[in-house]
């Protein structure tokens, strides 16, 4: 099975730019690129941030520019999305019972099963799984089929990396998200984005991979130390049934 991660669009209104960028020209380019090197694709899925203030308008850009992609989307939500809002374009985005944008999918090959990680409350950026969103990833782990790989994916990173910023609104809970992980089964791999920059390692065991996003480059300030279960490495990704 093959698929493209995308993660942290942040589109604006059409004609607007953002930090002197166009996020429109930036997808657009991916999405010629995917349709013309990858026509076999299982799926394209966006990881979250789709829009960088949530308003309607910028919601109506993506979905415009999405339709040119060839393949199947999956689409997720960010600190900087607005459910409500992306509803409104995204009428057939997969949505639990309790409203939350995840789901689970089964591919022949892999289960892929997403997370809906924004807290519309939080005064800052950080990710929330509440009781309910912990309640989904249970069944979604216990209930996915063991004869084959198990995919996770969520916009915010449960664990420090050494990014400053970036580390005070990582996901809130990450205990209550492993308390889960441990008592029901292990993903075969973890996907997130949120922090603009390519890393991947062992979270707890687990291999991950954070996107880079694709509309502009930041500057990283590291800490000299990470106090984190999250060892970060190099890995290659290889799935096949």
């Amino acid at each position: 099975m093959k698929f493209v991660v995308l993660t942290d669009t942040h589109f604006v209104a059409r004609g607007r730019r953002i930090f002197g960028l166009d996020p429109a020209d930036r997808l657009a380019a991916a999405i010629a690129r995917i349709n013309r090197d990858h026509p076999d694709l299982a799926f394209v899925i966006v990881t979250g941030d789709l829009a960088h203030w949530g308003e309607d308008a910028a919601y109506e850009h993506l979905a415009d520019a999405l339709a040119r992609l060839n393949a199947p989307t999956i689409l997720m939500m960010g600190n900087h999305d607005r459910r409500d809002t992306f509803a409104r374009y995204f009428p057939g985005a997969a949505r639990d019972a309790d409203g939350f944008v995840q789901s689970v999918q089964v591919f022949d090959a892999a289960t892929i099963v997403t997370l809906d990680t924004l807290n519309e409350a939080a005064p800052n950026h950080e990710g929330l799984l509440c009781e309910r969103r912990l309640a989904f990833l249970e069944h979604a782990l216990m209930s996915a089929p063991t004869n084959r790989p198990l995919l996770l994916f969520q916009h915010h990173p449960p664990f420090d990396t050494g990014l400053r910023y970036m580390d005070t609104i990582r996901l809130a809970n990450p205990d209550a998200e492993w308390a889960v992980i441990a008592r029901t089964r292990r993903p075969d791999y973890l996907f997130m984005g949120h922090l603009h920059r390519p890393i991947a390692g062992l979270w707890n065991g687990i291999p991950f991979h954070i996107s880079a996003r694709s509309r502009t480059r930041s500057r990283s300030t590291l800490r000299p130390r990470a106090t984190s279960p999250a060892r970060m490495r190099c890995r290659t990704i290889r799935m096949s049934r």
